[in-house]
């Protein structure tokens, strides 16, 4: 309904309408599809709640189109999709905690950190403890941006793709490897430190790093749409060094919403974490719960 010619042209309360006429009712209880692609429900005390739809079949059977009327319980407009939030998929799905990925993908990826790692340490200083002293910042950034394409800090210890960052890592013990969850200012600063630097050149090895790893981590599913996201975020950037590296004067804060703002419509759910923390909580545990119920 909203690829539909007329759902972009259409008025508000036409969209909305279009909406809740395919509302469902159960006993005391009312769904809608609605923000986000995301099922929300509504018991007798009329308000709406993130909830994934019930699993089992004949519960599912039970539901009925919602008598038109006033017997229905209003629904908020910031509940009624603009159309491109429908297409992204989960937050994050198994990540690096999960099957290996294509061949294809690695043997890119390890190509794009060889390259991110070829410099002079001294050029790209970086000082985190999950590295070894001498590691160069675009090392890290492509394992930052690679945690942060996954969505979930967690690792398998015998992942192929933590296995390609070992020789950078402090610690290499057995078993699933929790990180620090990278956000999206922590990529960006690495950007950015080079540009306060007065290093554009080494500002660009660091944004083309961060697009050559959301590029090549769009090639498996389990990184979308993040990977999606922070691919045309670092893209647009390329185009954009030199204006970055003059809006850096008034601080890190100002290029950092420049990335946010580079975010595709359609992609904005990727970003929730850093622009609506509690919408990303309760759409985590919205995915959470569908995981854990199939």
């Amino acid at each position: 309904m909203t690829a539909s010619p007329w759902w972009m042209s259409a008025a508000p309360p036409q969209r909305a309408q279009a909406v809740t006429s395919r509302m469902l009712a159960g006993a005391g209880e009312w769904w809608l599809f609605g923000l986000w692609g995301r099922w929300y429900r509504c018991g007798l005390e009329g308000n709406w709640h993130l909830c994934p739809p019930p699993f089992d079949p004949l519960a599912r059977q039970a539901m009925m189109p919602a008598p038109p009327g006033a017997g229905s319980p209003p629904v908020p407009p910031s509940m009624v999709p603009s159309g491109p939030d429908l297409t992204p998929g989960p937050l994050a799905a198994d990540g690096l905690f999960g099957a290996p990925p294509p061949p294809p993908l690695l043997a890119r990826l390890q190509q794009t950190l060889v390259t991110a790692a070829a410099v002079n340490p001294a050029q790209f200083p970086m000082r985190d403890p999950q590295f070894i002293p001498g590691t160069p910042s675009p090392a890290a950034v492509c394992l930052f941006s690679v945690l942060w394409c996954a969505g979930a800090p967690v690792a398998d210890a015998d992942h192929p793709i933590l296995g390609a960052f070992s020789r950078f890592l402090s610690s290499t013990d057995g078993g699933p490897r929790w990180f620090l969850q990278p956000d999206l200012s922590l990529i960006v600063g690495a950007y950015t430190e080079r540009l306060r630097a007065n290093d554009p050149m080494g500002a660009t090895h660091i944004v083309r790093t961060i697009w050559e790893t959301a590029e090549t981590l769009r090639g498996g599913a389990a990184f979308r749409p993040r990977a999606d996201a922070l691919a045309a975020m670092s893209g647009a950037t390329l185009q954009m060094i030199q204006s970055d590296h003059g809006g850096v004067r008034f601080g890190d804060a100002a290029v950092y919403q420049e990335w946010l703002r580079r975010c595709p419509p359609q992609l904005r759910i990727a970003v929730l974490r850093e622009t609506t923390p509690g919408d990303h909580f309760r759409l985590a545990c919205y995915d959470l719960a569908a995981a854990a119920a199939t």
